[in-house]
C-alpha cells in the first residue's frame, strides 16, 4: 500500500499481507483497469449472475469486466485484500453489481454490449492472476470525496466514513493524525497485527 498525498487523514507507507476497510458510504472498493485487457492473466468471481449464465465465472483476459460498482451512500462495507502471486478481494458486506462484456455460455448477446452483473446473495470473493508481478491499482483514498458542508448536512445521507483499518502481516509507517490506534497482535515469527479506529 503505497503512500498517499499528505492529508488529515491516515497515510500508511509500508507492505502488508492483508488489508481490511470497515466504513460506509461512497466508496470506490475495486477499480475496474486491472481486471479487464493484458493485465489479467485470469479473473475468477464467485456465485454471479449473467444473463441466463449462473455459477462461477472464471475468464482469461477478460474484453471488458468491472466485478463491483461504487459503493453507494449510506450502504456499509467491509472489503479485505489480499496480496500475493493472486490477488484475493473478499467482500463481506457493500458493492454495487457489476457489468461484463465477452462470450459467455448462455449469454451470446454480451459478445457484442455491457451485460449486468448480478452478485448471488451472501459474501463475493474476486481472484486475479496478473499477467506479470508488476503492482496494481487496486482502489483509491478512504473515505471518498469530502464531507457535505454543514448547510447541505440535513439533505445529506451522510459522508463517506471509514470506520477501522486493519494490516495484517505490516511493516512500514503510519501518519495517524485523528486516528486511535486500538489493538496490536501478532504471530510467533511475524510482524504484528495492527487495528484501527477513526476518531
Amino acid at each position: 500500500m503505497p503512500a498517499s498525498p499528505a492529508t488529515d487523514g491516515c497515510t500508511f507507507d509500508g507492505t502488508a499481507a492483508t488489508v481490511t476497510l470497515r466504513g460506509e458510504g461512497d466508496a470506490v472498493l475495486l477499480d475496474p483497469a486491472p481486471f479487464t485487457g493484458d493485465r489479467a492473466a485470469k479473473v475468477e468471481l464467485a456465485t454471479v449472475r449473467i444473463g441466463n449464465f449462473a455459477g462461477r465465472l472464471e475468464r482469461e483476459h477478460p474484453e471488458h469486466l468491472e466485478p463491483i460498482r461504487m459503493n453507494k451512500p449510506g450502504q456499509k462495507y467491509d472489503i479485505t485484500y489480499e496480496a500475493g502471486i493472486r490477488l484475493i478481494v473478499r467482500i463481506a458486506e457493500g458493492g454495487q453489481n457489476g457489468s461484463f462484456k465477452g462470450t459467455l455460455p448462455d449469454a451470446s448477446w454480451c459478445a457484442s454490449r455491457f451485460c449486468d452483473l448480478v452478485w448471488e446473495p451472501g459474501p463475493k470473493q474476486i481472484t486475479l492472476e496478473r499477467t506479470d508481478q508488476r503492482p496494481v491499482l487496486l482502489t483509491a483514498s478512504f473515505p471518498f470525496g469530502e464531507a457535505p458542508p454543514p448547510s447541505d448536512a440535513a439533505r445529506s445521507p451522510g459522508p463517506s466514513r471509514l470506520e477501522e483499518v486493519t494490516l495484517r502481516r505490516a511493516e512500514g509507517e503510519l501518519i495517524e493524525p485523528g486516528i486511535q490506534k486500538l489493538q496490536q497482535t501478532g504471530v510467533l515469527g511475524e510482524p504484528p497485527e495492527e487495528s484501527y479506529a477513526t476518531t
